[in-house]
């Protein structure tokens, strides 16, 4: 059994799904214990209905600090309360313990972060048993490292973005 599913709420979004087979396939080679299923799940009936609460599910979508919506890679939003019910309906377990955000800055902001808020809105649809996690970094999707490391945006100290590695994923990576 595979640990974790990435799932793209986008069906159509092709950068997106890009990125999440490239993350997957880096992520694979690196990991023999905690794999990804290999193949990229995409929105539709009943798609999630074969995941199960042991399993992580990763939702790969664009993001900001403090959104209530995620996005796909044209733009498209789509609000955590949407999201939330677009997993129950397609499936997902309710009792599911650990839903990832992997966009940019999903678990920035803290309570209002984009995590905090899916995880409220995923609690409302009835997944009582589920913590969610967000990235307080901009990712660069689907962009690793030559080892598999996720790579992120920072801020130098005068304000340059530049590139880094997002290493250490606890302490990017905040618990909702």
């Amino acid at each position: 059994m595979n640990l974790k599913v990435m799932y793209c709420p986008f069906p159509t979004d092709n950068v997106l799904i890009g990125a999440a087979e490239r993350i997957v396939r880096a992520h694979n080679s690196k990991h023999t214990l905690d794999q990804f299923r290999n193949k990229v799940v995409k929105s539709g009936s009943k798609a999630l209905s074969d995941v199960m609460s042991v399993q992580q599910l990763y939702v790969i979508s664009h993001g900001s600090a403090g959104s209530d919506s995620i996005f796909s890679d044209s733009g498209t939003a789509l609000s955590v309360t949407a999201l939330a019910k677009q997993l129950k309906a397609e499936g997902l377990t309710s009792s599911i313990h650990k839903v990832k955000l992997y966009c940019c800055e999903g678990g920035a902001d803290g309570s209002n972060s984009t995590a905090a808020l899916l995880k409220n809105a995923l609690r409302a649809e009835g997944f009582n048993s589920v913590s969610t996690y967000g990235y307080t970094l901009c990712l660069t999707q689907g962009a690793l490292t030559g080892d598999g490391h996720k790579m992120a945006v920072e801020a130098d100290s005068s304000g340059k973005a530049i590139m880094s590695t997002a290493t250490g994923a606890k302490s990017v990576r905040q618990k909702f």
